[in-house]
């Protein structure tokens, strides 16, 4: 068990929340520090000068940011009114600009993250500091619920999960399983530079979709 363990996130009040709730009641503690939005350079910057007059080093960092939408339903029935809203009130060229920014950079992206993870991990071999990446599936939390409880933390049913039809387990992840995967990579000084899928199966079914 860490002796230490800081979080960080954009709202001060759940950092505090979620100590008061989440800490170990003999041996270790969870510090709330920041606030901080990963957004932005000029927080992680203050981040790093508050964690640098706390502490010599980190152990362990566990870097963890997403964001979530609401779904977008067509608000008409009728297939031609559907029809003349999406395609007949743009151009093309308009419609794709907003099909690469919601659609297409999603996927840039995450395959940028992978390529980036493996970089670093080249870059920092020499002093001695791995990288490695956890690419997970659906697990509760404010991402994928929208919300969270008292305790900071959220719910996800099975029922949810079932109706996607594509996550062979048929539920969410757990906390339990998630730091299984982090205690993993964190123990194993022989893994290095690799992204370990925590997924239920979603991406050995959806290649057959």
């Amino acid at each position: 068990m860490a002796a230490k363990v800081y979080i960080t996130g954009r709202r001060m009040e759940a950092l505090e929340n979620a100590a008061k709730q989440h800490s170990p009641t003999s041996g270790g503690s969870i510090i709330p520090i920041g606030a901080c939005d990963v957004t932005s350079k000029k927080d992680l910057e203050n981040l790093a000068t508050e964690l640098g007059k706390k502490e010599k080093y980190l152990s362990l960092l566990f870097a963890g940011a997403g964001i979530s939408s609401t779904k977008a339903e067509p608000n008409s029935s009728d297939a031609t009114e559907l029809k003349d809203k999406l395609f007949n009130t743009e151009t093309f060229e308009d419609w794709g600009s907003t099909y690469n920014t919601n659609v297409s950079a999603v996927y840039f992206t995450t395959a940028a993250t992978v390529h980036l993870s493996k970089l670093m991990s080249y870059e920092f071999k020499e002093a001695g500091i791995r990288v490695n990446s956890i690419s997970p599936g659906y697990f509760p939390s404010e991402m994928t619920v929208g919300e969270s409880g008292g305790d900071q933390k959220s719910s996800l049913g099975a029922e949810k999960i079932q109706e996607k039809g594509h996550v062979p387990i048929q539920r969410p992840g757990s906390d339990e399983e998630m730091a299984m995967a982090v205690l993993f990579l964190s123990k194993n000084n022989y893994v290095n530079g690799e992204i370990v899928v925590v997924d239920g199966g979603v991406l050995l079914d959806l290649p057959g979709r």
